[in-house]
């Protein structure tokens, strides 16, 4: 008497599953050793976070936004750390170290927006350029006060930015003065 179709089908699932964890474990032995031993590179390239999945967020219109929720990053470049940072949202998602609004505040500041990548949002940097515009803005006899609204994304360009000024700036009205596009060569494609 022979085996039956649906103790056959239950021998070759237990056979390849037993056969699927085998190999894995071999493999995972395998590499193990070679990594631990330094027989193949260990990681020396990467961006690695820390509650990068509290910080930062889809967004359909701009390509993400940040939550006030700081996560630290560190970007290893040939096995050395090129940089570290923190991401960090204000009230509208960017990051700017002031919360800020579409209307005007009092004292009627100048109020320019700002469009930029990597090197404006600067998670990069303990004081991004723009926080230091003001800094150095609010240190000096000027008619009016300086308020950089940072609509910077990391790795932002052409298409984030046209969609911050139209679905985000335009149609929430944002009292503006001036629209500074700081651009880097690799942004307009």
């Amino acid at each position: 008497m022979g085996i039956s179709a649906s103790n056959r089908f239950l021998l070759n699932a237990v056979t390849f599953g037993v056969s699927a964890l085998l190999s894995y474990m071999v493999a995972e032995a395998g590499y193990s050793y070679c990594y631990r031993y330094g027989l193949i590179d260990q990681v020396r390239d990467g961006w690695f976070f820390e509650e990068a999945g509290q910080t930062i967020h889809f967004d359909p219109v701009v390509g993400y936004t940040l939550t006030q929720v700081p996560s630290r990053n560190v970007r290893v470049t040939e096995g050395k750390i090129e940089y570290e940072g923190i991401f960090r949202g204000n009230n509208q998602g960017f990051q700017d170290r002031d919360d800020f609004s579409p209307a005007r505040p009092a004292g009627n500041p100048l109020r320019v927006a700002v469009l930029g990548d990597s090197f404006s949002s600067g998670q990069f940097m303990a004081v991004n350029w723009p926080d230091r515009v003001e800094d150095l803005a609010a240190g000096m006899a000027l008619p009016r006060p300086v308020q950089l609204l940072n609509f910077s994304l990391y790795s932002g360009g052409l298409v984030n930015w046209r969609n911050i000024l139209l679905e985000r700036i335009e149609k929430a009205g944002y009292e503006l003065d001036v629209l500074v596009i700081p651009v880097y060569a690799n942004d307009l494609f």
